[in-house]
C-alpha cells in the first residue's frame, strides 16, 4: 500500500464530492520499486481518510457516474475512518482523469468535517494493487 498526501482535485456540488483520479507518473513510477510496477498495471483499491463522525453520512460512491463497491472502516483507536473503494479494476494508465464521487449527507457536506480536518489540498489517501500487497 502506498500512502499519499498528494492533493486530490475536489469540487463540492451540493452533497456530491468528486475527485479526479491520478494515474500514470502522478501515481508513482516503476523506478520507485516493485510495488509501483504492480500498481501501474493493477490499481485495485483506494482508501480515503475521513472522520469517524462522517462514516454513516456517506451514502454512495460513484466511479465515472457508475455506482461502485465501498465500505467505511474505522482506523484503529483514532477519530478517523477510511472510505475504501474496491475493486476499481484500473491501471495507472487508464486511471488518469477518472472521476470518483462520494454522495454525503449533512453535516458532512462540510469538507473540513468530511476529510478529518484536512484542507482540500491535503486529503490523505492510500492505494493498493490487486495482489493486496502492502508496499
Amino acid at each position: 500500500m502506498l500512502r499519499h498526501g498528494i492533493p486530490l482535485l475536489l469540487a463540492m456540488s451540493g452533497a456530491l464530492v468528486c475527485c479526479a483520479a491520478a494515474g500514470g507518473q502522478r501515481l508513482c513510477s516503476a523506478a520507485q520499486g516493485p510495488c509501483c510496477s504492480q500498481l501501474a498495471s493493477s490499481l485495485h483499491q483506494i482508501s480515503i481518510r475521513t472522520s469517524a463522525r462522517c462514516s454513516s453520512a456517506i451514502t454512495n460512491v460513484l466511479l465515472d457516474n457508475q455506482a461502485t463497491n465501498y465500505a467505511v472502516t474505522s482506523v484503529g483507536g483514532s477519530r478517523d475512518a477510511a472510505i475504501v473503494v474496491s475493486p476499481l479494476s484500473l491501471s495507472g494508465a487508464n486511471a488518469e482523469g477518472r472521476l470518483l464521487c462520494l454522495t454525503v449527507r449533512p453535516p458532512c457536506t462540510d469538507t473540513g468535517l468530511l476529510f478529518a480536518g484536512q484542507p482540500l489540498s491535503g486529503v490523505t489517501y492510500a492505494v493498493m494493487e490487486s495482489g493486496n500487497n502492502a508496499c
